[in-house]
Order: structure tokens, then sequence, then C-alpha cells
């Protein structure tokens, strides 16, 4: 099997739940996809509780702390890959500001414009620019050393369940396995990763076992005893699609699914719907916000703040400075 939350545990309870045979049609298996994707994005976005103040929660771990380089003598710095929005001012270790504010891009053209860039050596504001490269965060003054720069922001992640790999081959018998011979398919998979084979009428899945890309062969173990014969279509799945969080709200993902389940087979909101509305919900969202406390990324001190500008102190995030 392939220890994945994702196709252990969601998958298996959906398909338990719609009452479906481990041996699928297509139509089952685009089914219980369609349901698992709807369930995760129903919990990345919950709906507006109670316990947000009525607006919807942002999860911790859609806001990590970037870090980087800002080299001497640049302006513009390249965002993450899945960077959606900023969520903090800019701050420095090291540095006679340590704290580099947020202003909007028309701010900073009026600031730029009125002053001489000569005259400092050190940015003082940053702001979110559109440029031909995509999204870049500009800095003003450029600085005259390399600094290294943290900012936290939020990310906004592709929930939906797309195959790595589709295409079609002989499947080899390889004793207890099977084995693919192709160089796109042995340079793409990794070790874990779920395969979905199908001879035009059912749907064999199975987990990726061993991957040697200097032969071209991915090997595979179906989860049943089938056999394969001759050229079958098949599909590749990523073990672990999705950033879940932590595991302590994997029962309320689970319950999201299930939920979802329910009110498309039964066409109503019931029992698996209030448990994951009003129990898991609120509960991972209450865990959440105190893991998550303070909301704000800053420079502290013992007994206070430092005000914007000051030297002396560490950076921190929830008590620890970075180093």
């Amino acid at each position: 099997m392939s220890n994945s939350f994702y196709w252990d545990k969601l998958w298996t309870e959906v398909q338990r739940y719609l009452g479906l045979d481990d041996l699928l049609t297509k139509h089952d298996f685009d089914t219980v996809r369609t349901i698992v994707d709807s369930g995760v994005h129903q919990f990345v976005y919950p709906p507006p509780h109670i316990l947000s103040n009525a607006i919807q929660h942002v999860w911790s771990f859609l806001k990590p702390i970037a870090s980087g380089t800002l080299e001497s003598g640049e302006e513009y710095y390249d965002l993450p890959d899945d960077f959606a929005s900023i969520n903090s001012d800019v701050y420095v270790n090291e540095g006679p500001i340590r704290q580099i504010q947020y202003v909007s891009v028309e701010r900073m053209r009026m600031i730029a414009s009125q002053h001489d860039y000569l005259a400092e050596s050190y940015p003082r504001y940053f702001a979110l620019i559109d440029t031909t490269e995509g999204q870049k965060l500009w800095f003003w003054p450029k600085s005259n050393d390399d600094i290294e720069i943290y900012f936290r922001y939020e990310v906004q992640p592709d929930i939906h369940l797309e195959a790595s790999v589709e295409d079609s081959d002989t499947m080899n018998e390889d004793g207890d396995e099977y084995r693919i011979d192709s160089a796109t398919t042995a340079e793409t998979a990794e070790i874990g990763d779920r395969i979905v084979v199908s001879d035009g009428d059912s749907i064999y899945t199975g987990c990726v076992t061993n991957v040697d890309s200097e032969a071209d062969e991915t090997h595979f173990e179906l989860d049943d005893d089938e056999t394969l014969t001759g050229d079958m279509k098949y599909r590749i799945f990523p073990k672990e699609p999705f950033d879940f969080g932590k595991k302590v709200h994997q029962e309320t993902i689970v319950e999201s699914c299930l939920a979802i389940a329910e009110q498309r087979q039964e066409d109503i909101a019931a029992l698996h719907t209030q448990v994951f509305t009003d129990r898991l919900l609120p509960a991972s969202i209450t865990r959440d916000k105190a893991a998550s406390a303070p909301t704000k990324m800053g420079n502290e001190f013992e007994g206070g703040k430092y005000p914007r500008g000051a030297v002396e102190f560490d950076l921190t995030w929830n008590g620890e400075a970075f180093n």
C-alpha cells in the first residue's frame, strides 16, 4: 500500500461510504475523486464560522514564512512559486532598519520620484508589483549590501487531483509486480505514487514500488490480486497531492469528505455534515488559532516592542529568534 493519508484514508472512507467494490469502473473512480477533491476544498477553504468572527478562517499552514537574499544593487525579489498574497512587512536580522514597510505601488512610485536613489543605501519600503516575469517584491532604495529577508505570505494551493503521468503501454508481469518500460514515466514517477490502470471497462489501482530511471523501468504492485495483460491505459498520481497541515486536522478532513459524499449521494445534509460543521471544524479552527499565535511576525524584546527602525533586537516568530 502507499501509506498515504489521501489514498489510504480519504479515498477508502469515501469509497466505503458509497458502497463501492475494490474493482472500480471509470465512472466510480471519477465519482470518488471529485468527492474527495470537494471535501478537501471545503476544509482548506472552510465556510465562515462564529469562531472566525463570521469570516473565512485562513489556516496557519497556508501562511508560511519565506526567507532569502536580496542581493546588493537589486530592487526586485522573486516570489515563491505558490505565492498568493503578502501577509506581513519584510523583516531583516541585521542592518540599520529591521522592518521594511509594505506600501502600495502608487505610494512607492511617489516616494521614489521624490527622493534620490543614491541618497540611501538600505531599503525602507517595498511593494508588490506586476512585471513581465510575474509578480515580484519591489524594494526602495536599492541596498548596497546583500541582506537576508523574511516575510510571511499566503499560498493558494491547487487542490484538484491531477495525474503526473497519463499514457498507455504494455503491462509486463515481473514476479508479484508489474513493470512499465517507459523513459517518460520513469523520469516522473516516484516510489509511493498511486497508479490507476484501465482496460476500458474496469479500473485497477496500485502503488509504485520502484523506479529505475537508468533502465527506464517503473515497477508497481496492485492493491488486489488481478491479472493485467497487453497494452493498457494508465495514470500515475502523487502519493500526497496536497498539503493537509498537521495530523491533528486529519479527522476533520475525513469528515469534510464524508459530508460532501452524504450531500451528493443522499441529497441531504445529515449526520456527517453536522459532525463536520458543529464539532470537528470548530475544534480544528480553535487548535489552529492557538498554534499560530501571534498572528503577525514582529520584532520583540522583554517588556514590549521596539519601534520601527530600532537596531539592537532579534527577529522572532512565536518567541523564537531567527539565527
